[in-house]
């Protein structure tokens, strides 16, 4: 059965946005959750109307709305950000040689937002176009794209799916649990546990990384922004010492080993000090590591540091300043368990299963004359 491309309303499932799609399409919405109220939401639909062989000529329609991580956008945000993907189209088929033909900035029914008007040669299909349009929300951007003839680009059901688009402020609220959903991991020493967001694509596109060297292991992970076009990168980091650590050890350790990767001399970085509910003693720092602009601004680098006996936790998070002060990146540095004595019982396990392990004299081996083997067979 041919695909229909004919326009009716299309509500998404998030309840973020309504327009008008080909009756004929493909949808897919996944949530992150951000907090135990919160989740954002990513939704793409698509439909290829493909008329061949009767009419060479084939349609496709995509629409992809995701979310930020980060507080609402400002007006300057918007403005950037739409410039940037724009601009992210141009680059893009400047490779098929395509012709600009309009590309603009307005409101559309008070909501900023973009579109973008190019025609390229297919060997195939002949003349082709591309038509884009971009939204921001205070949360959300969505993206409406068409590629087609350059002669049904604007025809009377295209501009119907322009048109007709109506995004929605906010977030969705949805109840649940950080604890339930994210996933955990314990340092391989089990100096710390820690709770990480899964694998979601535009979000999280790898599991945690877990590395472990000498005395020092660490776990950690990278979180897009699809809409802010930023990232997070966050780490975790133990050290284990032959001594007990104190406050100067401490500082020690997080200045040569952290803070000096981004500032050869910080002699400038100050730590506020003081207890976690454990009854640990913590120190705190936040610094900028660029400089900033109006749109683009400085990334931050923050550290948090907890000790005990001979073991030091490290969290290490750059992001935005936006994200930086995100409900998200709050919740990612909460989630955070720093477990001296298990990881001092492990230490003591793993040096008994050491001792106890007892090697054969090579004497005592029993070897198999291959000769022998032959024979008998």
């Amino acid at each position: 059965m041919a695909a229909s491309d004919e326009m009716v309303p299309y509500f998404s499932q998030s309840g973020l946005f309504q327009t008008k799609a080909p009756e004929t399409n493909t949808s897919e919405r996944k949530t992150f959750r951000i907090s135990n109220e919160t989740v954002l939401n990513t939704e793409k639909l698509s439909s290829e109307i493909d008329q061949r062989p009767f009419k060479d000529n084939v349609k496709n329609y995509i629409i992809q709305h995701d979310q930020t991580i980060g507080p609402a956008l400002t007006p300057e945000e918007k403005n950037f950000l739409i410039d940037y993907e724009l601009n992210k189209y141009i680059e893009f088929y400047r490779s098929k040689n395509a012709l600009l033909k309009n590309k603009e900035k307005k409101y559309y029914d008070r909501v900023p937002g973009g579109e973008i008007y190019m025609t390229y040669r297919d060997e195939e299909l002949g003349l082709q176009a591309l038509r884009a349009k971009i939204l921001y929300s205070d949360t959300s951007k969505i993206q409406q794209i068409l590629l087609s003839s350059d002669q049904g680009a604007f025809s009377l059901r295209s501009q119907d799916f322009f048109n007709s688009m109506l995004l929605k402020r906010g977030n969705t609220r949805t109840e649940g649990n950080i604890i339930d959903e994210w996933v955990e991991v314990t340092s391989p020493r089990k100096i710390f546990s820690a709770l990480f967001p899964p694998k979601l694509k535009p979000y999280v596109t790898a599991e945690p990384k877990i590395e472990s060297e000498d005395d020092t292991e660490s776990v950690s992970l990278i979180v897009n922004d699809p809409v802010r076009n930023s990232k997070i990168l966050y780490k975790i980091s133990g050290h284990t010492t032959k001594q007990v650590i104190n406050f100067k050890a401490a500082k020690y350790l997080i200045m040569s080993k952290h803070i000096q990767r981004y500032i050869k001399n910080p002699v400038d970085i100050s730590f506020n000090t003081m207890q976690s509910p454990d009854g640990f003693p913590v120190l705190e720092t936040t610094f900028f590591v660029s400089k900033g602009s109006k749109s683009q601004p400085a990334n931050a680098v923050r550290i948090r540091a907890v000790f005990a006996d001979t073991y030091l936790m490290v969290q290490e998070l750059i992001a935005t300043k936006p994200l930086m002060q995100s409900s998200f990146t709050r919740n990612l540095l909460a989630h955070t368990l720093f477990h001296p004595q298990m990881a001092a019982e492990y230490k003591i396990l793993k040096e008994k299963e050491e001792r106890e392990y007892i090697q054969v004299p090579d004497e005592e081996l029993e070897f198999v004359d291959e000769e022998e083997v032959k024979n008998k067979l």
